[in-house]
């Protein structure tokens, strides 16, 4: 295999980046027709970087970080500018946040330690861009109108997702959660905390 092909995956997580910015000022523009192709176009990258990371075997510490980069910035603009447009709730917003941080702050305290991405991460990202994809498809064709009614379910739905992800993602790392806070059930420090302490009290006593 050609040496450029691996480096597939990566450039279209970069376009997709690159593509996000250009769809935010068609919106912003109210140039919905064309903001709509474009994140079409962003989302066929998300799914071509994934098969060509998996068919060429061209998986790389780069692309694992660019990937989800990439689909958490262009998801969090889309939503932001459609509550701008009243189009997404302010709670959604809060939630999708709040759930981005403590991933990215659980990602950074394993240091990416087999911390893959897992699948009920992968359906949540694939049902946040369908929705958005049809919000801008209502945004841009007259003829056709979501009803307030089916929006709120939308929201409920992706919201039941974004909890399960926490939840997810909060027993993946309960391993650093016992590390960070050694108490057990009576509200006692871990012995397997204590013990190394009591073993370097002689010496201590030695040093004074």
């Amino acid at each position: 295999m050609k040496k450029w092909l691996r480096h597939v995956p990566n450039f279209l997580s970069l376009l997709r980046a690159v593509l996000c910015p250009v769809s935010i000022w068609l919106f912003t523009k109210h140039k919905f027709s064309p903001c709509f192709i474009l994140f079409l176009v962003a989302c066929l990258t998300d799914y071509l970087d994934g098969y060509c990371a998996k068919r060429l075997q061209a998986q790389s510490r780069l692309g694992s970080f660019l990937d989800p980069l990439s689909d958490k910035f262009l998801a969090f603009s889309f939503f932001s500018l459609l509550m701008v447009q009243e189009s997404c709730p302010a709670w959604f917003l809060g939630l999708l946040v709040a759930v981005t941080l403590f991933q990215g702050v659980g990602c950074l305290a394993l240091k990416q330690k087999s911390f893959g991405p897992l699948r009920i991460g992968k359906i949540n990202t694939a049902c946040q861009f369908f929705w958005v994809g049809l919000l801008l498809f209502d945004l841009s064709n007259t003829h056709f109108r979501l009803e307030p009614n089916f929006v709120l379910l939308g929201y409920s739905a992706l919201s039941s997702l974004q909890i399960l992800v926490f939840f997810r993602y909060l027993y993946r790392v309960r391993g650093l959660l016992v590390r960070l806070f050694p108490l057990d059930l009576r509200g006692r420090k871990n012995q397997s905390i204590r013990r190394p302490l009591a073993q370097t009290a002689p010496v201590a006593e030695q040093l004074i």
